[in-house]
Formats: structure tokens, C-alpha cells, sequence
């Protein structure tokens, strides 16, 4: 009787890793991905819960985004938002928000329009823009493209 010992060799032991590890290569772009859009559709979930914020103000107040003399009146401030919306962060604008879980808020864009801002951990930028008349914009991009008085331009993002 010959005495042969079971197992694998070497050879079949480096294919099997080798295997493994096309599929990981080929799986860590796919997921890395789908990680980011995740972070982005969190970032523009945040500002939707902040524009049913705000459109809640505007039944409250006469025109949230109505600044009457001057744009610095705007009634609507952080502490009118969070009161409205006590799971979102809100903060002072102009420009882009300190904190990806944090909304900022512009008051006024032109004295016309109010403009909500979030990022996402993917440090790209959202923001709705509510009008007088109702229509709400849209945009994306970097700090640059989302702040300041240029006004959004898409219908979503």
C-alpha cells in the first residue's frame, strides 16, 4: 500500500488566489462608486428635507424669501429652519457649508430667491434655489459653481 498524502498543491493553492484576486480588483471600482453616489444622494436628501422646511416656513410667514427694504431683513434664519426641521443643521451663508451633514442657507439670492446648500463627503455641492414665484432650481458642482449670486439654472440635478 503506498503511503500518498491528501491536500492541494502548491500550484492549485496560487490559482485559487490569484482568482480571488482578479474578482477583488475587479470589484473595488464598482463598489467605490456606488459609495460615492450613495454620499451624493444623501447630500441631496438632506436639502429636500430643508426645502420641506422652508415651504413649511412660507405657510407660517408672509414669503419666507420676501425681504421687504433690504436683503439683510430676511426673516428666514437658522433658527426659524431648525425649528422647522430640528433633525437638519442649518448655518449662515454665503458660500458652501462647513459640515456635509450641515445645510447652508442664502438668504435672498438677488432679494428674489432663497438658496439651500449642502455637500457631500465626495466634496461635490447641491443646492435648490426656492423663487418667489414658485419655481424651485437646481444645481451641482464645485463651491464655486453652487454660491454666490449666479443663479441655478437646471430643474434637477
Amino acid at each position: 500500500m503506498e503511503d500518498r498524502e491528501s491536500g492541494y498543491s502548491l500550484v492549485e493553492l496560487m490559482v485559487v488566489v490569484s482568482v480571488i484576486g482578479l474578482l477583488t480588483a475587479m470589484a473595488i471600482p464598482t463598489l467605490s462608486g456606488a459609495t460615492r453616489r450613495t454620499h451624493d444622494r444623501a447630500a441631496q436628501a438632506v436639502l429636500r428635507q430643508a426645502m420641506t422646511a422652508a415651504h413649511s416656513l412660507d405657510g407660517q410667514q408672509v414669503g419666507w424669501y420676501d425681504t421687504g427694504s433690504s436683503c439683510a431683513e430676511s426673516p428666514t434664519d437658522v433658527a426659524d429652519l431648525t425649528a422647522a426641521e430640528p433633525s437638519l443643521e442649518f448655518e449662515e451663508g454665503p458660500g458652501a457649508p462647513s459640515e456635509y451633514t450641515t445645510v447652508a442657507i442664502e438668504n435672498a439670492v438677488s432679494c428674489t430667491h432663497l438658496r439651500l446648500i449642502s455637500r457631500a463627503s465626495t466634496d461635490r455641492y447641491y443646492a435648490i434655489e426656492l423663487a418667489r414665484n414658485g419655481v424651485s432650481r437646481y444645481c451641482s458642482g464645485t463651491r464655486v459653481d453652487v454660491s454666490g449670486e449666479a443663479p441655478c439654472d437646471g430643474h434637477k440635478w
